[in-house]
């Protein structure tokens, strides 16, 4: 063999390498961008989840501003609301034309459910009908209230005098 025909083997042979070794390089550089590409599909899929579950929630939100707001005047919002359900009650009594006297205010906590509520506790007097349409009318109130004790006695042939309990719910919001 002459020396030029080595010569171009050799050359062949080099660029044959450096053929392979740039197909290599860029086989490997189309592997490494496709994992990224893949990884950036999957985040950008994500993202998109993330968006669409925040406005269908931003959604109901809008959507349920109304009710929220009308389930929220069951709730004393805070301790202090309990002077606006103490004269709501106070004034309901005046108008049936009882006597009504606030005995116990106490804020206390309920550990089964994890909740705090004002227990107000009243002393009513009046004939025996108004006493009795009262309470109804207190255990109707539009609170999430329990009546936990009622006492009635007579003290008269026509005044009688009822002790009732009452337990509120306060709401609390994390702020």
């Amino acid at each position: 063999m002459s020396t030029s025909t080595i010569r171009n083997i050799t050359v062949a042979i080099a660029l044959m390498l450096v053929s392979v070794g740039v197909f290599g390089l860029m086989a490997y550089q189309m592997i490494s961008q496709g994992n990224k590409l893949s990884e950036q599909i999957i985040a950008l899929e994500n993202e998109r989840k993330q968006e669409t579950s925040f406005l269908r929630l931003q959604r109901i939100a809008l959507d349920t501003t109304e009710k929220r707001s009308e389930l929220a005047g069951y709730y004393l919002l805070k301790e202090g609301d309990s002077i606006d359900f103490l004269n709501r009650v106070e004034s309901l009594a005046a108008e049936t034309g009882l006597q009504l006297q606030t005995q116990n205010l106490e804020e206390i906590a309920d550990e089964k459910s994890d909740s705090m509520w004002i227990q107000v506790t009243f002393d009513i007097s009046g004939s025996r009908k108004q006493l009795q349409d009262f309470i109804r009318v207190i255990e109707t109130l539009p609170y999430v209230l329990t009546v936990n004790r009622i006492s009635l006695r007579a003290k008269s042939s026509a005044e009688w005098g009822a002790n009732v309990r009452v337990k509120i719910r306060v709401l609390e919001y994390d702020e």
